[in-house]
């Protein structure tokens, strides 16, 4: 997990440390519920899971939904975009690099690729790196676009999965 200043890093810190405050006493009530009476713990026990499974599953919806709602606002303030066009499959594709905004440095990268025939966005990635470098694979096989130590690349004609993710927001 990166944390880009001291203040960050202390606001998870304390958010941990209330979030487990929280659930310890969460658990002690359902602890309390279950054996409260020698009679009826297994059907007590069901309906605490059955709550449990419900909390767990607006917990878990919720934090995902924010986290991309987050990354779809951060994508949104791309600028200063460039555009580069494929050259070894005869312009079939159209590359656009933008830098958006991101805590810390200026070398956060979104990647947008669209089809020359239609204009459709077909992928999109986001990614850190000091340069808006992209590599044309020779014989239009693949688009590399983060030469950096873990490289990352788009198969040419994009995947199914990159298309449907393309269409999201």
């Amino acid at each position: 997990m990166d944390f880009y200043s001291f203040g960050m890093a202390q606001l998870f810190v304390m958010g941990m440390f209330y979030g487990l405050i929280a659930l310890s006493y969460v658990l002690f009530r359902t602890l309390r519920f279950i054996f409260s009476a020698k009679h009826g713990r297994a059907q007590r026990s069901l309906q605490m899971l059955k709550v449990w499974l419900q909390r767990i599953t607006v917990t878990t919806v919720t934090v995902l939904g924010l986290n991309y709602a987050c990354d779809v606002e951060r994508r949104s303030t791309a600028r200063s975009c460039r555009t580069e066009i494929s050259d070894a499959d005869g312009g079939l594709y159209t590359a656009e690099l933008c830098f958006i905004d991101g805590p810390g440095n200026d070398f956060n990268i979104r990647l947008r690729l669209y089809s020359n025939r239609d204009g459709n966005l077909l992928a999109e990635r986001t990614y850190t790196h000091p340069e808006r470098k992209l590599t044309w694979a020779i014989g239009g096989e693949r688009l590399v676009y983060n030469t950096a130590g873990n490289g990352g690349s788009i198969s040419l004609p994009p995947s199914w999965m990159d298309r449907m993710r393309a269409k999201l927001p």
